[in-house]
């Protein structure tokens, strides 16, 4: 297997054990406010381990998104299936009580909420981790233009025709061009 992808599946499993401490604490220790901050940086984790595992082969943003996609995903997965059946067992009812189609949309639809969440806070603590704490370059870097307008035409100097701007000597005259001192 893939050694980005190593490093997600270690980072969506490890963060499925650490989610019951969290939960516990964000729901008995601690106020409100802090519970969601705390939760949405609980999310942001898939990112930053799978980064942090994966760091000896993640050398650009590409690499860095196998890693977090593959977390992201091991991580929703886990979370549908240890969610959906305890959001049936809380309620009273049997797994398969309401049929297996009910059991099987819960189970896509806590994955789906999960996977875009997580998804996109893995993403943006994850390249926050690369590229502020690791320096791994995750962006491309920006190139500007280079016709960003129109080049401005070329004349030789001894028969003033226009000439292109790369040739070493004038096509109408023979003029040497290369001096880049005479052409105007």
């Amino acid at each position: 297997m893939d050694e980005r992808k190593k490093a997600g599946l270690r980072s969506g499993v490890l963060c499925n054990i650490g989610i019951p401490v969290v939960q516990f604490l964000s729901s008995t220790c601690i106020e409100f406010p802090l519970t969601i901050v705390m939760e949405w940086a609980f999310y942001c984790i898939p990112g930053v381990f799978a980064i942090h595992f994966g760091r000896h082969v993640i050398k650009d943003g590409k690499d860095a998104i196998v890693a977090i996609l593959t977390a992201s995903t091991v991580f929703s997965i886990i979370r549908a299936f240890i969610i959906a059946p305890y959001k049936l067992f809380s309620s009273g009812k049997g797994v398969f009580e309401n049929g297996l189609p009910y059991f099987g949309l819960l189970i896509f639809s806590v994955f789906f909420m999960y996977f875009i969440y997580t998804t996109a806070l893995s993403i943006i603590g994850g390249s926050l981790y690369a590229e502020c704490i690791l320096g791994i370059p995750v962006r491309e870097p920006v190139s500007p233009k280079t016709q960003d307008r129109p080049l401005k035409p070329v004349y030789c100097f001894q028969c003033g025709n226009k000439v292109e701007e790369n040739q070493d000597s004038c096509p109408h005259c023979g003029a040497n061009l290369a001096d880049d001192t005479q052409s105007h």
